[in-house]
């Protein structure tokens, strides 16, 4: 059987993606899926310092060539990774 290939999508703030660490080595350790993850270019550096992520994805000029890749990498899974806090709440 192939491995699950699973998207991690966060595009911004810091915190927020180093938080979803857990959730990349959760997938890779429990599912063996291979983990990739879409964020913005200006913080890919932390994302490709994270072992537990096979393929980083950055979102710079071209949208379309970028939803090219992605459908040609055949992900089987993607979730984006937000926070249901909102501000004062």
């Amino acid at each position: 059987m192939k491995p699950k290939k699973v998207l991690l999508i966060r595009f911004s703030s810091i915190g927020d993606i180093v938080l979803t660490s857990p959730v990349a080595r959760c997938l890779k350790e429990q599912l063996g899926a291979e983990v990739h993850f879409l964020t913005k270019k200006a913080y890919r550096g932390i994302v490709d310092a994270n072992p537990h992520i096979d393929k980083v994805y950055a979102l710079h000029d071209s949208f379309r060539a970028l939803i090219r890749e992605l459908r040609r990498r055949n992900t089987t899974r993607s979730s984006t990774c937000t926070t249901t806090f909102g501000a004062g709440g």
